[in-house]
């Protein structure tokens, strides 16, 4: 893989893998988040010295790995864009090529999603650790990843499931936003997030809109300036190997720098002021100011160094299973007291749920990914079955669709079968109260 010294990425490449090794920092960073509130927000470093320091705000702000998932999938997808100007891969260039577009997204993130349901909802129906059976309705919902649609749900199943609505409704307006950076501008998708994001943000605060916070609109300047950022570094050129360098310092640091007051201070993210929005474009500035410097042409670039190593583009491969699974893992662990806590909120308290958390979530995640996500995305496995182009998408797309019909017919048994058991609005309200903390403060 590459590194700082030995990549050379003089010609513009589609495939850079230090922006797989930035998916593995998004995801490390939230489950240190998770594994941290688990342990009761234990103190890490030295803060009772004369000059304290401390690395638990950097933890108690790990929700921000979030919105850096957010911003790298603008990113990414705009910059294969980029590296696929034709007809046929312009999503936006016709009813074909869009549903093309789409249906890679749905090979891209429905499978392990859906074999991740296809665990906790039998839990759930079982009655087996905190889960509580999700109403019909819920589960509905859940299976089409449009679960945002009703408050109450957004966090019933899993206290992760909230961001995936936002990221899935995101692929279905890419294309937009992609035909926009066609015409060779950035500013005007930009000045579009902008408006569209603030305008968002006005009505949760001054209009007492809560529900659109679950909402892809109200996160766009973070998608959008990830696809302004990769547009400007595909069509980049002689960009100094310093220049890139500091770049992409200046954006790691702001992006620290903002989550380390944060999580320090205690600063609630949603302050119900225009704070809210500001702190949102400044975290997406600098995240996109990150990725640009990672995938931007050129030799000797720090960014390759800190993210394309084996281990952390391996972690990134299997990030999306690993965000999908360590929660679980964690309430798991936790409610059937497989590890001795004390419950005190020590340091031996967040060492031992990490080492009996993390080894687990891993093994989970890269079954997932081996049996499940490469499964799907094994293009010329399914072309060996099919016509080229998107006939090779049929077969796989139509499972996906029989596995999201055969769970929602046996939630459906389960919910004529035990009505007494199946609360949707207490079960709502009990996974609220234990998913509280799985959500941005």
């Amino acid at each position: 893989m590459s590194s700082w010294h030995d990549t050379d990425l003089s010609e513009h490449r589609a495939d850079v893998p230090a922006l797989t090794g930035v998916r593995a920092f998004a995801a490390l960073w939230v489950m240190a988040y998770h594994t941290w509130l688990a342990a009761g927000r234990p103190a890490i470093g030295w803060p009772a010295t004369e000059f304290p320091w401390r690395i638990d705000p950097l933890l108690g702000a790990g929700w921000l790995g979030v919105d850096v998932f957010f911003v790298l999938s603008g990113f990414v997808l705009q910059w294969q864009v980029e590296h696929e100007r034709n007809a046929a891969h312009s999503p936006w260039r016709g009813a074909t090529a869009y549903l093309r577009f789409v249906g890679r997204r749905v090979l891209r993130v429905f499978p392990a999603y859906l074999a991740c349901l296809s665990i906790l909802l039998p839990l759930s129906w079982l009655g087996i650790g905190r889960w509580t059976a999700p109403s019909f309705a819920d589960t509905a919902l859940h299976l089409v990843m449009t679960h945002n649609l009703v408050p109450a749900y957004v966090s019933t199943i899993s206290g992760v499931f909230w961001s995936l609505p936002i990221e899935w409704h995101f692929y279905l307006v890419f294309p937009f936003g992609a035909w926009i950076l066609s015409h060779g501008r950035a500013w005007p998708l930009v000045v579009l997030a902008l408006t569209a994001t603030y305008l968002a943000h006005w009505l949760v605060i001054d209009r007492d809109m809560a529900w659109l916070m679950p909402w892809t609109v109200f996160r766009g300047i973070e998608f959008s300036s990830g696809m302004a950022a990769a547009s400007l570094a595909a069509r980049s050129r002689d960009v100094r190997p310093a220049r890139a360098n500091a770049i992409f310092v200046a954006g790691a640091a702001a992006l620290l720098t903002i989550a380390y007051v944060s999580g320090r201070f205690e600063i609630a993210w949603w302050t119900g002021d225009v704070l809210t929005f500001a702190r949102m474009v400044a975290l997406s500035l600098a995240i996109a100011a990150m990725l640009f410097a990672v995938a931007v042409p050129g030799s000797r670039r720090l960014g390759a160094a800190v993210f394309g190593t084996r281990a952390a583009v391996w972690t990134g491969a299997i990030s999306y299973s690993l965000y999908l699974w360590h929660f679980a893992v964690i309430e798991f662990t936790v409610d059937h007291r497989l590890v001795p806590l004390r419950g005190d909120g020590s340091l031996g308290d967040f060492g031992r749920l990490t080492l009996a958390v993390w080894p687990a979530a891993f093994a989970l995640s890269a079954l997932s990914y081996y049996l499940v996500e490469r499964a799907f995305l094994d293009r010329a496995r399914w072309q060996r079955r099919a016509d080229h182009g998107a006939g090779s998408m049929r077969e796989p797309l139509a499972i996906i669709v029989a596995w999201i019909l055969a769970l929602l017919a046996v939630a459906g048994a389960v919910s004529i079968a035990g009505p007494g058991t199946v609360d949707g609005r207490a079960g709502a309200r009990a996974a609220a109260r234990r998913t509280a903390s799985a959500r941005p403060p």
